[in-house]
């Protein structure tokens, strides 16, 4: 005896399901990829699952390419970004006091008062 059930599809013990061609990537079409080249711009591909943007245009890179260009790209940026605030923190002048650069000046001025006294002590 069977399933208390009845099957789906009414057949006796037939599966009602189809079995479904799995999608293996989108081929290019006339007009599809902008590159110059029928495929990936980076890496020659004819078939991908999605056909993303790249630094030619909209779809002219394959799904893997296309990652890979769009991760290098954020990347990039934020490391231009620390770059600029390196540059912003090391090529602006520390802002001392008028108070703290003539005691800097006087200490300076002492010490090499003293070395020279020294110096010329001992001849």
């Amino acid at each position: 005896m069977g399933s208390p059930w009845p099957l789906p599809g009414g057949g006796a013990g037939e599966p009602s399901r189809t079995r479904r061609k799995r999608k293996r990537g989108s081929p290019l079409r006339n007009g599809e990829n902008t590159g110059a080249a029928v495929g990936c711009a980076e890496c020659g591909a004819s078939q991908s699952p999605m056909w993303r943007r790249g630094p030619a245009g909209p779809k002219t890179l394959c799904n893997a390419c296309g990652i890979r260009y769009a991760k290098a790209k954020r990347r990039r940026t934020h490391l231009e970004e620390l770059l600029l605030k390196l540059r912003e923190e090391i090529l602006t002048p520390a802002v001392l006091s008028v108070e703290e650069e003539v005691y800097a000046a006087l200490t300076l001025m002492a010490i090499s008062s003293e070395h020279f006294l020294n110096a010329s002590q001992q001849r």
